[in-house]
């Protein structure tokens, strides 16, 4: 994160330089946009913010590029777009890999020519705007697949950041977990609490799918919730995935399901059996936690284990040793 940090700084130097943020859902990609644009200019100029995946292709490009009077039926009068309204300042565009390929071309123009026309318009407007552009997607695997123009790829990723996901954060867990204790105590009238040492393990076993953001909703429920000063880890409430990285921890795991089998004898049905009892034995045979992990309903998981012979009493001996046959794998 101090290199992260760093490169930020050396970014703001350049005012209208195009970036690429990229990471996980809840890695802080708007919050480091804000960061860069603070930085980058002297504060008055607009930070203007739109997410690609939340408004229609249609509603899209009218709301990038505004629209004259005329332009479409309920275009009663002329309307700026964002582009104009982020002019000499900064144009957010969150979830870049949604936006449409249409969209992508005239974007791509947009940065090669500093200029565009509002729709139903005859005027080239032109803009000095500093274009940030954030995705939790892999653009480039997006290109490979047809949906990602290369040419844009190449032209926002002039300067390139990567934010890395919370488990590869190390004690940064326990920073930001202090730091928002910190602040929903006072939020919310409380005395001041404080981890305990098994609650700070419990942090940093968990994979926190979510990131941030998640970690930030699960201490401000344990400020909320818990009675005493000090937070116990049945006080921290997280989601599946991460339920299903502590249970793996407690047993000494890394959180991962391995199937082994001869590529030459074993069929599919042995594979899914295999699978199906390991996350099984996790949970320890909780179908309603187990057919979440699996993303299956808990109806369709009773009757794959009906159909492939898979019981609670015998599940681990039947299934596992008919497939590794001596027992030794793992």
């Amino acid at each position: 994160m101090r290199e992260v940090i760093e490169l930020g700084k050396r970014m703001s130097e350049a005012s209208f330089l195009t970036v690429l943020i990229q990471g996980e859902t809840g890695t802080g990609k708007e919050l480091f946009a804000r960061a860069l644009h603070n930085a980058t200019f002297n504060g008055g100029e607009a930070f203007v913010e739109i997410n690609s995946s939340a408004i229609p292709e249609s509603l899209l490009e009218a709301e990038l590029f505004g629209y004259e009077r005329g332009a479409f039926t309920d275009a009663s009068k002329p309307k700026k777009g964002l582009l104009e309204l982020a002019n000499g300042g900064t144009l957010f565009l969150d979830e870049i890999g949604n936006m449409s390929l249409n969209l992508q071309a005239k974007l791509l123009n947009v940065l090669e020519e500093k200029r565009f026309r509002r729709l139903g318009g005859t005027k080239d407007i032109e803009v000095g705007v500093k274009i940030i552009a954030a995705t939790n997607s892999d653009l480039l695997a997006a290109i490979r697949d047809g949906y990602f123009r290369e040419d844009l790829y190449y032209r926002l990723a002039v300067m390139s950041v990567h934010l890395p996901p919370l488990r590869e954060r190390g004690n940064d867990v326990i920073l930001l977990a202090n730091h928002f204790l910190d602040i929903f105590c006072k939020q919310h009238g409380r005395r001041p609490k404080r981890l305990a040492e098994r609650t700070k393990e419990l942090l940093l076993a968990c994979r926190w799918p979510g990131n941030v953001r998640e970690l930030r909703n699960a201490i401000q429920r344990a400020v909320i919730l818990s009675k005493g000063d000090v937070i116990m880890p049945s006080d921290i409430s997280v989601g599946v995935r991460s339920h299903t990285t502590l249970e793996a921890h407690a047993r000494g795991g890394k959180g991962e399901i391995t199937v082994a089998f001869d590529p030459l004898s074993t069929s599919l049905d042995d594979i899914e059996r295999q699978a199906i009892v390991k996350v099984l034995e996790m949970t320890d045979w909780n179908k309603s936690r187990a057919a979440a992990i699996l993303k299956i309903s808990r109806p369709r998981l009773l009757r794959k284990l009906k159909a492939l012979a898979i019981e609670a009493d015998s599940g681990t001996k039947s299934a596992s040793a008919e497939i590794r046959g001596d027992g030794d794998a793992n």
